[in-house]
């Protein structure tokens, strides 16, 4: 079972790692352009 579940664990790792990344990477692009207009 272990096995079986494991690539399924590792797939949604990646996929929530790669949505933290992007929201990061939105955050940091609202912050300099709050700061570029200021």
């Amino acid at each position: 079972m272990k096995s079986v579940y494991k690539p399924v664990v590792v797939l949604i790792f990646f996929i929530y790692s790669a949505e933290v990344i992007f929201l990061v990477l939105s955050l940091k692009k609202l912050i300099a352009n709050k700061i570029l207009l200021n």
